[in-house]
């Protein structure tokens, strides 16, 4: 199959010259430089993505104390509700008892 003349515009460029030659070059830098940038990107994007992981381990550590911190909070304040409504229940419960042994 025979390869298309190059044109600029409507102008044909004759094969084998000068011209033609440096448009070949130029053509063949092009496509080496859109490689390497398209190379450069998928590092940039590679280095990203592990920056991005790196960090979100931390993140998530510092969350998870967080939230058993909270956890261990919200126990310890239950605990202590359930001490004072025992504690008064067992304060009634004594206090029926003296009347009841008073009635006596």
């Amino acid at each position: 199959m025979a390869a298309l003349p190059l044109r600029i515009g409507n102008v044909p460029i004759p094969p084998g010259s000068e011209l033609a030659q440096e448009l070949e070059a130029f053509e063949a830098m092009e496509a080496e430089v859109a490689s390497a940038s398209r190379a450069h990107f998928f590092k940039e994007q590679e280095a990203a993505c592990l920056a991005a992981a790196e960090t979100k381990r931390p993140l998530e550590s510092e969350q998870q104390c967080k939230d058993q911190r909270a956890i261990k909070k919200q126990w310890q304040e239950n605990m202590q509700k359930g001490e004072l409504v025992g504690k008064a229940a067992r304060q009634q419960q004594r206090a029926l008892g003296v009347q009841q042994w008073q009635k006596q």
